[in-house]
């Protein structure tokens, strides 16, 4: 958030400047300023405007590689508690099979009665 405030503030800076420099070339014929005069000081806030956008564009980085790292660290807390959940669960049903071991394998013929059943109906269609 802090490098979201500061590039605002960048931003609002290099458009101050921007402003500030039109203003001193409109003034410089008033004011009687020599060419060259005007020519450094316009070169010297253009490196400064440089200066920012650079600075705007490292902040922009910065915080674009913080929310990717922060994507990254998030699918990988989600992967890894998905695993332990899947994990849980064939241990689960490991328990089941060797309490039961009878109605285990009833269910699975059942099941596969189903299965076939429904296959067949298909297969008539």
């Amino acid at each position: 958030m802090t490098n979201t405030i500061q590039a605002i503030s960048e931003r609002n800076d290099l458009k101050s400047g921007l402003e500030s420099t039109k203003e001193d070339i409109r003034g410089t014929g008033q004011t009687g300023q020599t060419a060259q005069t005007a020519k450094a000081e316009l070169q010297h806030k253009t490196e400064e405007m440089k200066r920012t956008a650079q600075n705007l564009g490292h902040t922009i980085s910065e915080n674009v590689q913080d929310k990717v790292k922060n994507l990254r660290q998030g699918a990988s807390n989600y992967y890894n508690r998905s695993k332990d959940k899947a994990r849980d669960m064939e241990q689960s049903v490991e328990e089941r099979i060797h309490r039961r071991p009878l109605a285990s394998v009833m269910l699975a013929a059942v099941g596969g009665l189903v299965l076939g059943k429904l296959m067949e109906r298909k297969r008539a269609r």
